[in-house]
């Protein structure tokens, strides 16, 4: 099968080894692997934008892109805190 190798990569397993496995099982392998690292990419992109974990733009995001005097008091409560959500997991 075309993703043999992949799914041999991913499990550190012969390609003989992965072709014993049934299909179902190589796809599921396939999927959790791809899904990871499309976790681990979408973080790095979130970081770089200056967003926390969730995808929420931080204040000094907003400060630096000059949105910020923009939002009234309530909407700069509720982005202060779920712009904080996240922050000490990402920090470590």
């Amino acid at each position: 099968m075309y993703n043999d190798r992949e799914v041999g990569a991913v499990l550190g397993k012969s390609r003989s080894e992965v072709s014993s496995m049934g299909l179902s099982e190589r796809r599921s392998v396939l999927l959790k692997d791809r899904k990871e690292k499309l976790r681990s990419l979408i973080q790095v992109y979130y970081r770089e934008r200056g967003w926390n974990e969730y995808g929420i733009p931080r204040v000094e995001t907003l400060v630096r892109l000059g949105l910020w005097d923009y939002l009234n008091q309530e909407a700069k409560a509720e982005i202060t805190i779920l712009a904080a959500k996240g922050t000490d997991r990402e920090r470590s």
